[in-house]
């Protein structure tokens, strides 16, 4: 049997180390059926919501050619969360001939797809809506609630155990002169329009880089009038908490957005 591993992990908060523990699990199951490992493709820091991922579709190039008589993963999750794309994976290995198995799971049937798709598309589901949750909370609280502006850095408060408490942010002195130079000069009209470009701006060093850290996008931003420059950073950063659904059109894998309602 030629028999081609997958692993994966979701997001860059998750160890490397991850994807050798399952290629370890499946390289024990091969010894143990006496199968033939003809490659091993794997997906790293990348959603299980969708198949845009390159090594799954680099695995599924190579079933297309026939190279394979068995698919084997750690656990049906690893492969897809989503159940739409479940069913399409086996669906196509069905056709190709192709056996599915899993570790956790053993041989893969209509039964598992229909079960552990399920499960697994609720858990996705239950997850999104945990997070917009927590963020709104913390919003509530009046504490941060995505990456830090531009002209703020980490204040580091300690609760009771001494434990860091999430959120909490201070004026960065240097960035917070930056910004108000910024606003001081476009209200006396010296910055263009963005009609036309320039480079005025550029000589302002980019987020984290005054503390040696690599040039990184914000997730909020802050707004104010020019009339309100001074007691723009003497406050907390207004954060927008968006309540929106990640949605998939269904003739495609383009994600986009709907309001919740």
């Amino acid at each position: 049997m030629r028999v081609a591993l997958y692993a994966r992990y979701s997001t860059d908060m998750q160890k490397r180390e991850t994807i050798a523990v399952q290629k370890g699990n499946m390289r024990a199951y091969l010894a143990k059926a006496g199968w033939q490992e003809i490659g091993a493709w794997a997906d790293e820091a990348i959603s299980g919501a969708t198949l845009n991922r390159p090594g799954i579709q680099a695995l599924l190039a190579a079933c297309g050619r026939r190279e394979v008589d068995v698919v084997l993963a750690d656990e049906l999750d690893r492969l897809s969360r989503g159940q739409s794309h479940t069913a399409k994976v086996y669906e196509r290995l069905q056709f190709l001939g192709i056996r599915l198995v899993t570790v956790a799971e053993g041989e893969i049937t209509r039964l598992h797809v229909g079960m552990k798709g399920t499960m697994n598309a609720e858990q996705i589901s239950a997850t999104s809506r945990k997070t917009r949750d927590a963020l709104a909370d913390r919003h509530m609280k009046g504490l941060n609630a995505g990456w830090r502006a531009y002209g703020y850095e980490l204040d580091f408060q300690l609760d009771a155990r001494g434990d860091r408490i999430p959120g909490h942010l201070k004026v960065n002195a240097s960035g917070s002169a930056h910004i108000v130079s910024i606003y001081e000069q476009y209200a006396m009209a010296a910055l263009p329009r963005p009609s036309q470009p320039t480079s005025t701006v550029a000589a302002y060093p980019a987020h984290g880089a005054a503390n040696g850290r690599p040039p990184r996008s914000t997730a909020t931003r802050s707004e104010a009038p020019a009339s309100s420059t001074t007691k723009l950073m003497s406050v907390a950063p207004s954060i927008s908490v968006r309540r929106s659904a990640r949605i998939r059109k269904p003739a495609s894998d383009t994600p986009s957005r709907r309001p919740r309602e």
